[in-house]
């Protein structure tokens, strides 16, 4: 009997021991676990950003063959001497709605010049004008990024900040004024670019824009406050705003739109 008892608590004590070895070896296992955890995760964020500029790189190409397509269009309506005034408008509406900078804004200038239909030249160099000036804005932006990113933005100072201020063309001999009225309100301190500009009606008219009232866009969530200062500065002048998040990737950026 002993003996069988002894075989028993032995057996009992390996099932024991052999638990106890498991739950060891588990245990030790968990930051390998982990560890694997966050490298399938690294891994899966890696795939998919380059999935992601795979994806922008063809958008781009795209982009490119649009805007050359474009291109020959142009040459070919400008060459055609039987053109009529609908064709003239449509390219333009293309051109501004399809090709790419800077070639849109070169597009719309020659077109600007050579376009007979009078509304559809006035229209061409309102916005071959307008995109230009955006052109130029991206590549400001790239040396503000540069020369500002060390420079942490003031809890509350526009000090670093360029500024557009667009008023609608289509009622300018109204909103002109108060934009320029705003464009003083720019303090000594205050070192950014601030320029007044004028939103063609064509423009207006395309999605993201569409503006009807006063409005002030910032980009990113660390800027309202900025957003902010500015609503506040132009509601003591009697200029009232609302604020709006904008899409476009422009740090120290803002615009302010006059349009009621």
């Amino acid at each position: 009997m002993g003996k069988w008892f002894t075989l028993d608590t032995a057996s009992k004590l390996l099932a024991v021991l052999s638990l106890f070895i498991a739950i060891l070896a588990a245990w030790k296992a968990l930051p390998l676990d982990a560890e694997l955890k966050a490298l399938q995760a690294e891994t899966q964020r890696l795939d998919n950003e380059l999935k992601l500029a795979e994806v922008k790189m063809r958008e781009a190409e795209s982009g490119r063959k649009l805007t050359f397509e474009l291109y020959k269009e142009v040459k070919t309506l400008l060459e055609n001497s039987q053109r009529t005034a609908r064709e003239e408008e449509v390219l333009r509406v293309l051109i501004e709605t399809m090709a790419e900078d800077p070639l849109r804004y070169k597009l719309l200038s020659v077109l600007a010049v050579s376009a007979e239909n009078s509304s559809t030249k006035t229209a061409a160099v309102e916005s071959s004008k307008f995109y230009e000036a955006e052109a130029a804005l991206a590549t400001r932006q790239t040396t503000v990024l540069e020369g500002r990113s060390g420079h942490a933005a003031a809890e509350r100072s526009l000090t670093n900040y360029d500024i557009d201020i667009f008023y609608c063309a289509a009622r300018s001999e109204l909103t002109e004024p108060i934009a320029r009225k705003v464009a003083e309100l720019k303090l000594g301190a205050e070192t950014g670019r601030w320029r007044v500009r004028a939103l063609p009606e064509t423009i207006n008219q395309q999605a993201g824009y569409q503006v009807q009232t006063n409005e002030i866009r910032y980009n990113l969530p660390s800027e309202e406050t900025q957003a902010n200062i500015l609503q506040e500065r132009l509601a003591a002048k009697g200029i009232t705003t609302t604020l709006r998040p904008s899409m476009q990737q422009t740090p120290w950026y803002l615009s302010i739109f006059i349009c009621a």
